[in-house]
């Protein structure tokens, strides 16, 4: 486990906003982990998710809040420049 979030763990924080932020600090780090090149199953491993589904939905939900929208989220995961068209769409 990461020592962010064993300092997160430890401060002096009642409720649900301890569990807020420890949340929040993990959704970031998955993100950035992932955008290292880190696997799905990695990040789950080293964040302390059970499955390496619930880290590709954080990382999808964070990809496609961006200012380039879903499209541009899956072209630069998928190594594309992101506002160009795709291939298939092309006439």
């Amino acid at each position: 486990m990461s020592p962010l979030i064993c300092r997160l763990r430890s401060r002096h924080c009642s409720g649900r906003h301890q569990n807020k932020a420890l949340a929040a600090s993990r959704r970031t780090r998955a993100v950035e982990l992932r955008s290292e090149g880190w696997t799905y199953d990695a990040i789950a491993d080293e964040l302390g998710y059970a499955h390496r589904a619930t880290v590709y939905t954080i990382v999808h939900r964070k990809s496609t809040a961006r200012p380039g929208g879903p499209r541009d989220a899956v072209a630069l995961e998928h190594g594309e420049h992101a506002g160009e068209p795709h291939p298939r769409t092309v006439a």
